[in-house]
């Protein structure tokens, strides 16, 4: 399946003309989800910007086996893993958006960030890239830490700083997302002020 391009216009954020790339990996199994919601919704606040939507659960993503060959920098599996490698490298912001699953992410969510293995062996160093989170839980308390820990690692991996999250209690019930729109919003507006920061 292509790869899903929104909103593709210009936004100056430094002192040259820069068009922001903004990446959202989804790791809903679903196309029509509270998750891929938020990541359409948080895509349309960020006017000017050059956004992506990633849906692995329409690639062929191979589970990280633990092979160790990536100790060269390079991942042996023959899958569309390049893809989301390549789309991560052009990017400025990425965004993982999860629904949670056993207070953590879903397991295509973990799947994809296990198989960022091969550039912590190659160690990529601090780069001008910010890494933000999407939680969405069906439970009234679902816990989010664990699943917010984890995007941090991979933030971490690709040598990125941390631009915050959004999570969303209570998504299996009916009129829970009712602000959806402004908080958004304003997740895009930290994420996009967290990036900017630091460029």
């Amino acid at each position: 399946m292509d790869i899903n391009l929104h909103l593709t216009t210009q936004l100056y954020v430094r002192s040259y003309m820069h068009v922001m790339k903004v990446l959202f990996i989804t790791g809903s199994g679903r196309t029509e989800s509270v998750t891929t919601k938020l990541c359409e919704m948080t895509a349309s606040a960020m006017p000017g910007a050059e956004t992506t939507i990633i849906r692995p659960h329409m690639m062929r993503v191979a589970h990280c086996t633990g092979c160790g060959e990536c100790s060269s920098g390079e991942c042996v599996a023959d899958d569309d893993m390049h893809r989301i490698y390549s789309e991560v490298e052009r990017s400025d912001i990425i965004i993982l958006a999860t629904p949670v699953y056993f207070s953590g992410p879903s397991s295509i969510m973990k799947q994809v960030i296990d198989r960022f293995q091969c550039v912590w062996s190659k160690g990529v160093g601090d780069r001008d890239k910010a890494v933000a989170l999407i939680a969405a839980g069906g439970h009234s308390a679902p816990v989010f830490s664990n699943t917010i820990s984890i995007a941090k690692a991979f933030a971490a991996t690709i040598g990125a700083r941390w631009a915050g999250e959004l999570t969303l209690c209570g998504t299996d019930y009916t009129g829970s997302a009712n602000d959806l729109a402004e908080r958004t919003k304003a997740f895009a507006s930290e994420v996009i002020g967290a990036y900017s920061e630091g460029a």
